[in-house]
């Protein structure tokens, strides 16, 4: 191609004044320093016109050739080749109106849309063509050329017909941007679009502005990686010019017998290069993950539509910047990110794995950590516990609480810097009251085993440590043992009817008679005989059962057989 220059410093290219059919075709400004790529979409540049002879007469004969203008540069283009017209005569008679030219014109909303119409005739009586645009039936215009200003896609109020598309648009959220990622992670990029009313092209993927997965517009893919990894592209226009560039030879297969200048071959088949080469259903269908669809190419199956490049194990030294190309019928939408590769989070002031404690005492958990010096000063320390919780469906589970826990902020705190946390507990009275057992719960489940876990953490990593609290056994109340096996020892003495015997004050009665309580020192009741000593025992005068100090050691009266009264019967 013949160039006046191209400048490195500001990225111009100068296109020199004997461009032609050849040098047609697509081209791209890649800008590149330490610490990374960048790319412009593809420019097509083409020298192409139409001349168009409403009639022509026996004088049009003559030598055409075309040219074009550049008006910022002040600088001509000629074609090469010269076309002879050669005008037959004809005993012809006038000839009515004949369209010869009308296409479909694409433009983005807000933009100025030209529709053009050509129309073929003769008079000889030298009548003038009349040309009328009409929508919805009412004159719009006139002439060979209208301009519909300011297009715009049309909602429930507007009426304007036509079909109406747009170019591929990024989704805010899933978009490339540049991104930070610690040594040894897989980071991800992502690049979903989405277009109105039509079906997008898989994104093409470009490490530094070289493709690594696809290949991007007016390029032949060959299918086949080479032996980098990276994809192997071939331009359109040296597809099937009789030398393989492919490592599989695919852009010398199913080609037509040639191609006249100012055609490239596409699917098989000579087109214009001016027109886009849609890649044929038949062979869009061999992206992995892909189905046909009817007139629509390739569409994605589920989520696996080449939207996210994952980057394995990075290291240090995989500084490097991603572009993602997108493209539809009606347009292409590059985005690019950069890589920068950090220093993991690391530990060094770790916690113990296990703290142990008992009542009225305090623990205290000192952690630091080191990191990449650009977020240094970005970490942040988040404390957690892992508190036994009974859910609604009546089921028991462990829940992760951070911090202060609510209900127990007065039992922990957290330093300012975060690095610190104390945890004080309770003190328990010994022996544990069984009808008091409050502050005894609180320290069970303050150190019973208790898991604790403390994340370090900035935007891009984050390392989490767990620890364990114990606190020394106590000796549980009686009733909670039992209530622990299953038991209810209250309730079940309640159900059995028995009644505690009591102290003996218990049984005093002072409205008694002093002289029918018992004496300490004798006894008040005159006796007759041994027999009605005997009537104290049931009766019994049987002398084997006392001892030798006259002590009773027969069988007691039944429960039942007592008096009505308060008095102990011995």
């Amino acid at each position: 191609m013949d160039v006046s220059g191209c400048s490195p410093q500001t990225g111009n290219l100068m296109v020199g004044t004997l461009f032609g059919n050849a040098d047609s075709g697509d081209y791209q400004c890649i800008a590149t320093n330490s610490y990374g790529t960048t790319m412009t979409p593809y420019v097509k540049l083409i020298l192409a016109g139409t001349l168009h002879f409403l009639w022509s007469e026996p004088s049009d004969n003559n030598l055409y050739r075309c040219a074009g203008k550049n008006t910022i540069s002040e600088s001509t283009v000629q074609n090469t080749k010269i076309l002879n017209l050669v005008v037959k005569t004809s005993s012809s008679k006038d000839r009515a109106p004949e369209l010869k030219f009308n296409k479909d014109v694409v433009v983005k909303a807000g933009e100025t849309a030209r529709l053009t119409c050509i129309f073929s005739y003769y008079s000889s009586r030298g009548e003038k063509l009349t040309i009328e645009w009409r929508f919805s039936n009412e004159k719009v215009g006139e002439g060979r050329t209208i301009k519909l200003t300011n297009v715009k896609v049309p909602d429930d109020k507007q009426t304007q017909e036509g079909e109406y598309l747009s170019p591929p648009k990024f989704d805010e959220l899933r978009k490339p941007s540049h991104t930070s990622a610690p040594v040894d992670s897989s980071p991800n990029y992502y690049c979903s679009t989405t277009s109105h009313n039509s079906y997008s092209r898989p994104p093409v993927w470009f490490v530094n502005g070289k493709p690594l997965i696809g290949c991007p517009p007016y390029t032949f893919d060959c299918g086949v990686p080479a032996l980098d990894g990276f994809s192997q592209c071939v331009p359109e226009k040296q597809v099937c010019d009789s030398s393989p560039d492919c490592s599989n030879d695919a852009d010398e297969r199913n080609c037509p017998a040639s191609c006249g200048e100012g055609q490239k071959v596409c699917n098989g088949a000579c087109i214009s290069f001016i027109d886009d080469c849609i890649p044929a259903p038949a062979n869009v269908c061999e992206y992995p993950n892909f189905e046909c669809a009817n007139g629509k190419g390739c569409l994605p199956k589920a989520q696996n539509d080449r939207s996210v490049l994952t980057i394995p194990n990075v290291q240090k030294e995989d500084v490097m910047c991603f572009q993602c190309l997108v493209s539809n019928n009606y347009g292409t939408v590059p985005g690019d990110g950069c890589l920068t590769v950090i220093e993991k989070i690391r530990i060094t002031t770790p916690p113990n794995e296990t703290y142990s404690t008992k009542p009225d005492s305090v623990v205290s958990v000192y952690v630091d950590a080191i990191t990449d010096s650009a977020w240094i000063n970005q970490l942040g320390y988040t404390w957690f516990w892992y508190k036994p919780v009974t859910f609604p469906n009546g089921s028991k589970g462990i829940e992760q609480q951070m911090l202060p826990p609510p209900g127990l902020e007065k039992y922990f705190t957290v330093s300012s810097s975060k690095k610190n946390m104390t945890m004080t507990v309770p003190d328990v009275t010994q022996p544990v009251d069984p009808k008091n057992t409050a502050m005894y719960d609180l320290y069970n489940l303050l150190t019973e085993y208790r898991m604790f876990m403390v994340n370090v953490s900035h935007k891009y990593d984050s390392v989490a440590v767990k620890f364990t609290v114990v606190g020394e056994t106590l000796k549980e109340p009686v009733d909670k043992k039992e209530k622990k096996a299953g038991n209810d020892p209250e309730q079940e003495l309640k159900d059995s009817g028995f009644q505690d015997a009591g102290r003996v004050d218990d049984y005093y009665d002072s409205t008694r008679p002093m002289e029918e309580k018992a004496s300490l020192t004798g006894s008040n009741k005159p006796y007759d005989s041994d027999e009605d000593a005997a009537e104290e025992y049931g009766g019994e005068s049987d002398v084997n059962k006392f001892n030798e100090d006259g002590s009773f050691i027969g069988e007691y009266n039944k429960r039942n057989d007592l008096p009505n009264t308060k008095e102990a019967t011995v």
